[in-house]
């Protein structure tokens, strides 16, 4: 019996129309197929235990990671899939010409986006049932060993466009668009609708016609100068520069457990200035929270504002110096004031 677990991770290319916001998956095993998409279980397959015939679902455009579980009971063995976006353009299909990676060590966290493979424990993925792939050229693909029993796939896509500070691309981040107003607008005219709207930190002018478009906060993970990426601006709601103060406050002690509050693991440990180092990690990624446990160990993601509430909060005095305790969490969010 061998089982072929494979992660699919990057950002899916997506048209600029702000409506097209869902790409389709068409994916099987030979012989029983799960799959997640960012970590999301997707329970709704018809085909999970027919490997001849895809699956098809519908996700977000903005998915960052596709996981498939796939489980062989023996003889032939591999997965075959592929992605469309909505004018059916094949953007994502399995082969191992765009830097397909696997290993046979399950790491945990390995469904999220957060998951940073490393070298030497990753490696290429090979073909299966060479000559016999999918007409839109995806290919059957399978561990190096063949023997493997678990084996788990990982592959990178990149960006159509130029990356903001967590990864979304302009109007094409379909999941934090608010709205858009057609131009020609001025800078302030644009900030100015982008702080009467609800939850709007950032907006886009195109530079060729000056048109808006708004985002919520998500599309924000640190107050920033204005970036140019492709063909549009992009600003902070506020003019960072000029009218507010942003940076990493604590926010208390939180309680952790063996299936972490903050995704990704521990970063490092660095029992000396394991504040300071997660903080710049932290900002360098574009993540707007971190944690400091046990004295010494980093933790931080790109989720981490949501979920570090999950176990909750502790009186001050169970953490110590800022740098946490025994499953107990000093905690850092980015935070802006005038």
């Amino acid at each position: 019996m061998c089982f072929l677990t494979l992660l699919l991770m990057g950002w899916l290319l997506v048209g600029e129309t702000v409506g097209q916001n869902t790409l389709t998956l068409f994916v099987t095993c030979d012989d029983v197929t799960t799959v997640w998409i960012d970590g999301k279980l997707q329970d709704n397959l018809v085909n999970a235990h027919l490997w001849s015939k895809f699956d098809t679902l519908t996700i977000p455009a903005a998915s960052q990671v596709i996981a498939v579980k796939c489980k062989n009971f023996g003889n032939g063995a591999g997965l075959i899939a592929k992605v469309k976006d909505s004018s059916g353009k094949v953007v994502l299909k399995t082969d191992v010409k765009n830097s397909w990676l696997c290993t046979t060590t399950e790491e945990t966290g390995w469904t999220t986006a957060d998951f940073q493979p490393s070298s030497p424990t990753w490696g290429k993925a090979a073909l299966s049932r060479v000559g016999t792939g999918d007409k839109a050229g995806a290919d059957w693909i399978w561990s190096q060993n063949s023997g493997a029993r678990v084996v788990y796939f990982r592959a990178k896509l990149q960006k159509s466009c130029g990356k903001l500070w967590n990864g979304a691309c302009g109007p094409r981040y379909k999941e934090a668009v608010i709205g858009w107003k057609t131009g020609p607008r001025s800078v302030a005219n644009c900030r100015a609708m982008c702080q009467a709207i609800s939850n709007c930190e950032v907006f886009f002018m195109k530079n060729a016609d000056k048109s808006c478009y708004f985002y919520r906060k998500e599309a924000l993970d640190v107050c920033t100068k204005n970036v140019q990426i492709g063909q549009y601006t992009a600003y902070h709601v506020n003019d960072c520069n000029k009218e507010t103060s942003c940076k990493f406050r604590n926010v208390g002690c939180w309680r952790d457990r063996p299936r972490r509050a903050i995704s990704g693991g521990i970063r490092f440990t660095d029992p000396k200035n394991t504040v300071e180092r997660c903080r710049a990690f932290a900002q360098k990624k574009g993540y707007k929270t971190f944690a400091v446990e046990n004295g010494n160990q980093c933790f931080t993601s790109r989720s981490a504002h949501r979920t570090f509430r999950r176990y909750g909060r502790v009186p001050l005095r169970a953490c110590s110096g800022g740098t946490g305790g025994a499953w107990r969490m000093d905690v850092y969010l980015w935070m802006c004031s005038k």
